[in-house]
């Protein structure tokens, strides 16, 4: 029986084949077990299952070189980039050691997410708008949240916000959000609504 990672990604799958594109047209390659247990180690946790399932399936967004060291991502929903794990290594790295400890602010939260600025155990899932503002797994969330929810954050906001219970929830939103969307090679516009649905507005 299919569970909610399962329906997901074939939910994603007839969208795309819809349009004539494959889906590994789009994600892949998958992650080997070594990249998934340096993220781990990285991490010095494990990985939630759905997570770790999806990315040693698909990877992410698959990434298509363009000349020296230069690429860009294969697009699915512009603006919203799915990252697999060397990317979101990266992205960890640069939150982790390149954004300030003071932040904009004082953190107000929506949901039990921790109110901080940043945390070495939220996992960036996703890039949005190019950079800054990322969906991330929090492996240590505040009382009553759920390990492996998905959180907002972006670099310049005080605020941190609950999106899904988990990747597999975030990615049906993702697939619920395309419903309505036209594939493109800059990646599916979606409606205010559904855009703003993604980032927990």
């Amino acid at each position: 029986m299919a569970d909610e990672l399962d329906n997901a990604v074939i939910a994603l799958e007839r969208w795309l084949t819809g349009a004539g594109i494959r889906l590994t047209d789009v994600f892949g390659p998958p992650a080997t077990a070594d990249q998934v247990a340096e993220v781990e180690q990285a991490l010095a946790r494990r990985l939630p299952h759905d997570y770790r399932r999806f990315v040693m399936a698909l990877g992410g967004q698959r990434f298509v070189p363009t000349g020296e060291r230069q690429g860009h991502l294969t697009q699915l929903v512009r603006n919203v980039e799915i990252l697999g794990p060397a990317h979101a290594l990266g992205e960890w790295r640069t939150m982790s050691q390149e954004w300030g400890d003071a932040g904009p602010g004082q953190i107000a939260t929506v949901g039990p997410v921790k109110p901080l600025y940043k945390h070495g155990l939220w996992w960036p899932v996703t890039c949005i708008l190019g950079s800054s503002q990322y969906h991330c797994l929090d492996l240590d969330p505040a009382a009553n949240g759920a390990v492996g929810q998905v959180i907002w954050i972006a670099d310049d906001d005080e605020q941190r916000r609950v999106i899904a219970p988990s990747f597999a929830a975030f990615l049906g939103m993702i697939a619920e959000a395309l419903a309505g969307a036209t594939p493109a090679e800059e990646g599916a516009e979606l409606s205010d609504e559904a855009f703003d649905r993604l980032l927990g507005l």
